[in-house]
This record gives structure tokens, sequence and C-alpha cells, in this order.
């Protein structure tokens, strides 16, 4: 998570997403003494966490993804 983001890269979020992140960054920065906690890091947390489940449990990832849709 240390490399700089090359390119933006907008995505289409719900407001309550927006809310969500903001809310979970600002509630770890409180946690967290020794680092900051930025939205981006817990986009870039969530995409290592997905590959993760990609390569562990397909399936539950694609039941998933049928519920969202």
């Amino acid at each position: 998570m240390k490399e700089p983001a090359y390119k933006g890269q907008t995505y289409r979020l719900t407001d309550q997403e927006i809310e969500w992140l903001k809310d979970t960054a600002y509630r770890l920065n409180k946690v967290s003494k020794k680092t900051r906690v930025a939205q981006v890091d817990l986009v870039r947390i969530a995409f290592k966490l997905l590959a993760k489940l990609i390569e562990s449990n397909e399936a539950d990832l694609m039941e998933i993804l049928q519920r969202i849709k």
C-alpha cells in the first residue's frame, strides 16, 4: 500500500458507501496511533481481501455478486 497511485480512477459509489468509507477511515484513525488511515487505504485493503476470496472461495463470491446485481 506504500506504492503511489499513478492513475486517478473514479468509481460510482452510493452515498451510503461513501459515508461508510469516510466513517470507517475516521474511526480507524482514532484507534490507530502510529499511522494515518485514508479512504484509499480501505479500498486497497478490500482489493487484497477480494483477491484472497477469489483464490479460496470463488463460489461464495459469485453468490454475493448475484445478490447485489
